[in-house]
């Protein structure tokens, strides 16, 4: 059992979706057998997965969207999608970690920054001391 991972700004409509394309998918079986295929297949702790979408079916009555996907060999899920909903594709979540990586960079040079800054603070303290126990 998976629900998708909707998209509203960013993402792509379920009727724009073609056969191949990568969809973040959050599992939530929680049966015994789901939680463990689950954690196989996931990218997070959330239990987000990535899975490529393997056939689409349209059904006129509805106008719903009917998607297997295909997370692994033999392991399947499907999603049942009204036609105008955005669902977020794969490439999303890699952005996602990419402005987490960059931001924890962006921190780190800060702090060595700081850290610069307060040796070289330091260092002018310990030079004025030096000099002031000479003069005296």
């Amino acid at each position: 059992k998976c629900t998708p991972i909707i998209s509203a700004v960013k993402g792509i409509r379920a009727g724009d979706l073609e056969v191949g394309d990568k969809l973040l998918v959050r599992i939530v079986d929680r049966r015994e057998v789901g939680r463990y295929l689950a954690d196989l297949i996931s990218t997070e702790d959330q239990q987000i997965a990535i899975g490529v979408i393997d056939q689409i079916y349209f059904n006129e009555d509805s106008k719903r969207y009917t998607l297997m996907i295909e997370f692994g060999p033999n392991i399947y899920g499907k999603l049942l999608i009204d036609s105008e909903v955005k669902l977020a594709l794969a490439h999303e979540l890699n952005k996602n970690n990419n402005n987490q990586e960059a931001k924890e960079l962006s921190t780190t040079m800060v702090q060595l920054d700081i850290s610069r800054s307060l040796l070289f603070l330091f260092s002018i303290l310990i030079i004025l001391i030096i000099i002031l126990f000479y003069l005296i």
